[in-house]
């Protein structure tokens, strides 16, 4: 027998199991999902709800440049991003390890590195997280070993949706991103930070 799996995290909406429903622009997609594979009874259906954690925003206190010139200036986003989580160590609830969103593993590899240079207090231990890192590497950063330390970890978003990495009290976000975008010149495709 040939037994399929559909798991997501991410599908939005309730699912309706009634399955005479007809498609229709309201119907969520785990609905369509659900009658595309044959309806609740041919299919089993399982729900799990998650944990929630109370969110606060607040902004740095420090004055930020604009986004236009951090874009432009690379040194300035990487000072820039150090203070804001040198600032979230500071600020995070019960003393509790950083979470950095920068948009690729450039930027992370010279943030990592001007937060090394820094000499931080107190026992800290920093990480890096891309796609492209080892699967060791990025375990040693969602895994933490010794409770005593504090982490900061510094990510591209990866990281963002698809993790909950425990101890994380504080996420400083750049608002950056890399997003495909189609070049005339080249006739193809290519990343660009927004």
């Amino acid at each position: 027998d040939l037994k399929i799996v559909v798991m997501s995290a991410t599908l939005l909406g309730d699912v309706n199991t009634d399955s005479s429903a007809v498609d229709n622009k309201d119907e969520s997609t785990g609905s369509k999902l659900l009658r595309v594979l044959g309806g609740a009874e041919t299919c089993n259906l399982l729900q799990s709800e998650g944990r929630q954690f109370p969110i606060t925003v607040k902004h740095a206190t420090r004055s930020s440049p604009l986004h236009g010139a951090l874009l432009a200036d690379n040194k300035l986003l990487v000072r820039t991003m150090a203070d804001a989580i040198e600032e979230g160590l500071l600020r995070a609830p019960s003393k509790g390890d950083v979470l950095a969103f920068l948009p690729g593993a450039k930027e992370i590899k010279r943030v990592v590195q001007e937060l090394r240079s820094r000499r931080l207090s107190g026992n800290i231990e920093i990480f890096q997280m891309y796609g492209a890192l080892p699967k060791e590497e990025q375990d040693r950063a969602i895994k933490k070993k010794d409770r005593s330390a504090r982490r900061i970890i510094v990510s591209s978003p990866i990281a963002e949706a698809s993790l909950t990495i425990e101890g994380v009290t504080c996420v400083v976000d750049s608002g950056f991103r890399r997003e495909p975008r189609f070049s005339v010149s080249t006739g193809l495709p290519r990343l660009v930070t927004v």
